[in-house]
């Protein structure tokens, strides 16, 4: 490498080559990938920035980040990417902090509409708030004290007077909902300032997760609704941990969740293997999520973190075209856990297994459809054990059911009875993997 005409200290690099690039992956319209931070996308020759997108939509990846937010003059690059079908998205970091100004604003209202008019000057119709100010621990000035005692009624003198670590120990769960509303109300003056420019506009915001637990401490992303098209939240993790926090996450929205993903060990302890990205994939997916974003961009990506990128948008695609995902319940199936042999003892030189039928603390499970058909999808997180369980029918319908083995797809459909289906059809999911089926009523 080279740096200003300098060349560096050679380095040894382990190259895997792959095969051609495979056709465009149509993904569904409710499950969109896009990358962050793009920088092998200003290309200079129009015909290489052609191919990029070809590689880009090899895997699904619909969209990136515009050239134009770091280089205002890239016009006519942002707009041959948007006809070569690219979804770009620009963006603004916004947070607040320091003195406040006499006024007592947060947001400047002319400056913040210059700098979202020129974002969107080439035609943008996407736009991401990097919205990180302090959550909690914030503001204790006259005006916002007054406005808290007032929107919980609460003596006034007391609320003024207060330390600020006292006021928070004393009311937590108001000032956590006190200090959710105004970011609440920060962002929407944020969406009615771009909307007034471009009504077409969707604003989204990379923003906290939206668990029960963030919201009570200030940070509910549900309030940015329904200003907000879409969320973005931080979850730069993997495994459960990922797992459980997008699944609440898209469970207590309303937009859809497109979470940022991290590939790189920015801001956590390692990079993602590409199969773990599948998995944060797939969760998302399973949970109902939009899509996400890849941070930090294609330049993370080789032909094994694309390949599991084009593997995951595929199987989503085909479970929802299954079963349409919905967020309504289903009350007539449930997932249990099998038998499975956990270790084995030996009695007088005979082996003998042991078996255990309790909940498997690396599996997750998602049903989703209505009365006529259902797809459940199981996530197995030990990456060195497969599991089985078991889908059952839990009510006292009557027919036949049939059952169609999405992932792995090696057996053909098959009848059961509603007697059999009670009794539960068992399905075994792979280490570090996916088991789908789809169940209809054969009626």
């Amino acid at each position: 490498l080279e740096t200003a005409g300098e060349r560096g200290p050679e380095h040894a690099l382990a190259v895997r080559v792959g095969t051609d690039t495979p056709d465009k992956l149509v993904p569904p319209d409710d499950f969109r990938i896009y990358v962050q931070h793009t920088g092998a996308l200003r290309h200079p020759d129009p015909a290489v920035r052609e191919r990029l997108v070809d590689y880009l939509n090899a895997a699904g990846i619909v969209g990136g980040f515009s050239m134009t937010f770091c280089e205002p003059d890239k016009v006519a690059v942002d707009k041959q990417y948007m006809a070569l079908g690219l979804d770009l998205h620009t963006w603004r970091f916004d947070g607040y902090g320091g003195s406040a100004p006499d006024d007592h604003r947060v947001i400047d209202y002319n400056g913040t509409q210059n700098y979202y008019k020129q974002k969107l000057a080439s035609g943008l119709k996407r736009l991401i708030i990097d919205y990180e100010p302090p959550v909690f621990n914030v503001c204790f000035c006259e005006r916002c004290r007054k406005v808290f005692a007032e929107r919980f009624s609460l003596p006034v003198d007391e609320c003024l007077s207060l330390p600020p670590k006292e006021l928070q120990a004393k009311y937590r769960e108001q000032w956590g909902q006190f200090r959710a509303w105004q970011n609440g109300q920060i962002v929407k003056l944020h969406c009615a300032i771009i909307h007034a420019i471009d009504p077409e506009v969707n604003v989204g915001l990379c923003s906290w997760r939206g668990t029960e637990a963030s919201a009570r401490s200030g940070a509910d992303i549900r309030l940015f609704e329904p200003e907000a098209a879409f969320h973005a939240p931080m979850i730069y993790t993997f495994g459960l941990s990922y797992h459980d926090a997008v699944q609440e996450t898209c469970a207590r929205t309303t937009a859809p969740v497109l979470p940022f993903i991290e590939l790189a060990d920015i801001s956590q302890p390692r990079s993602l293997t590409p199969d773990e990205l599948r998995m944060n994939l797939l969760a998302t997916g399973l949970s109902g999520g939009g899509g996400a974003y890849m941070w930090v961009g294609m330049e993370c990506f080789d032909a094994q973190y694309l390949g599991k990128i084009r593997q995951a948008v595929g199987e989503i695609a085909t479970m929802r075209e299954a079963v349409p995902w919905s967020r309504d319940a289903v009350d007539w199936l449930e997932v249990q856990a099998a038998a499975n042999v956990t270790r084995s003892i030996t009695v007088d030189g005979e082996e003998i297994p042991i078996y255990s039928a309790y909940p498997e603390p690396f599996v997750r499970h998602h049903i989703w459809g209505a009365d006529d058909g259902a797809v459940v999808a199981l996530l197995n997180y030990d990456a060195e054990k497969p599991y089985t369980m078991r889908v059952k029918l839990i009510t006292d319908r009557e027919g036949a059911f049939e059952v169609t083995p999405l992932f792995p797809a090696t057996q053909p459909a098959k009848t059961f009875t509603s007697a059999e289906l009670r009794d539960g059809v068992t399905v075994r999911i792979p280490p570090e993997g996916l088991a789908a089926v789809a169940v209809r009523s054969a009626n």
